[in-house]
């Protein structure tokens, strides 16, 4: 052995022998990692109490059909991303009952609250400012106001995100989906929801206005939410204009159109809609339902709660709206997005 690695470990038996007080190097390891391990497990219970994020969808009705897409959406993602997301609804799908019920979320401590509107965004500006002076944060589940799907956010915009469809849009890609096969006529276009000036109202403009601009004759008929309403009022429209080509459903399922379709004799009619169900998946595959709309809600409950968690961590805000639709399914793609359908995702 070398002079050089001798003097070396003559160094290191020093070492090793080295007691003070009582301690070998050996030792002194052994009691530092027991101190670090001991100091990761008295902070290990301050990250599990570490607050949840609350977040709350204020919806139009309660989680069933159409909206229970929407809610299975939303708490996959709370699933995910490890918040807690509460979905609740006003008494009545108007206004001032979804006011009070964002209301009294701001009261309950949301984190964040996330608006499925029935009016226009400037309905729930007030009650917004309330909430916001209270530290919470808003987002909306409804797409952009019509037409404005491609435009960036207005950094004024209390909301900070919007996901959703754009409604004039879909009423637009309808129209032109008509008149692939319909050249002249007329076309009826059903509305349940008359004052609903942020889904129903824009989706009929889109097709009125399009149509009218291609030389035909088109209208909206206002009904209720009453299935039996529609379809004994849809019925008796049908065998008053004969000439009808087409009838639209704008905005609620399209079992009672199917009925007044059927009750009218017109076969031939060409029959479309929005959204799809487990009756409106067996009428496109018969070819009673010619084709409709889809927007996709699945994203509508999943992306706003993504959004408004990251917003909440990392103070991201996207630059403009999330578009869900529209989405186009017909005899061409049904038997793709059936199972979907049954699934709980389309």
């Amino acid at each position: 052995m070398s002079p050089k690695w001798r003097d070396q470990r003559m160094e290191q038996m020093k070492m090793n022998n080295w007691k003070a007080p009582g301690f070998r190097v050996g030792s002194i390891t052994r009691v530092v990692s027991a101190a670090i391990i001991g100091a990761v497990i008295l902070a290990a219970p301050a990250f599990a109490q570490e607050k949840r994020l609350k977040i709350v969808h204020i919806g139009v009705a309660a989680p069933t059909g159409f909206f229970a897409y929407l809610n299975k959406g939303a708490e996959d993602a709370a699933k995910d991303l490890g918040v807690d997301f509460t979905y609740i609804f006003p008494s009545t799908p108007t206004l001032p009952a979804q006011v009070e019920t964002i209301t009294a979320a701001i009261a309950g401590g949301a984190d964040g609250i996330i608006i499925n509107g029935i009016g226009d965004d400037k309905s729930y500006y007030d009650v917004i400012e309330q909430g916001k002076a209270q530290g919470i944060a808003f987002g909306s589940a409804l797409g952009p106001q019509a037409g404005n799907g491609t435009q960036l956010r207005d950094l004024n915009d209390p909301f900070l995100f919007h996901v959703g469809a754009d409604e004039y849009a879909g009423g637009v890609t309808i129209a032109k989906k008509l008149l692939e096969t319909i050249k002249t006529g007329h076309v009826v276009v059903g509305n349940p929801q008359p004052g609903d000036s942020a889904t129903c109202q824009p989706r009929a403009a889109g097709v009125i206005d399009t149509l009218k601009a291609a030389n035909l004759t088109a209208e909206v008929q206002e009904l209720t939410l009453d299935p039996g309403q529609i379809a004994e009022t849809m019925t008796n429209y049908l065998r008053a204009h004969p000439d009808t080509r087409a009838m639209i459903s704008a905005c609620s399922p399209i079992a009672p159109y199917l009925e007044a379709k059927e009750r009218a004799g017109l076969s031939d009619l060409v029959l479309a809609g929005w959204d799809l169900d487990e009756n409106g998946v067996a009428a496109l595959k018969s070819g009673k339902l010619n084709f409709t709309i889809d927007q996709q809600q699945y994203w509508r409950g999943y992306i706003p709660v993504l959004l408004m968690t990251h917003y909440l961590k990392y103070g991201l805000i996207p630059a403009n709206a999330f578009l869900t639709g529209p989405a186009i399914v017909d005899q061409s793609n049904i038997e793709k997005v059936a199972p979907l359908v049954s699934a709980g995702y389309r």
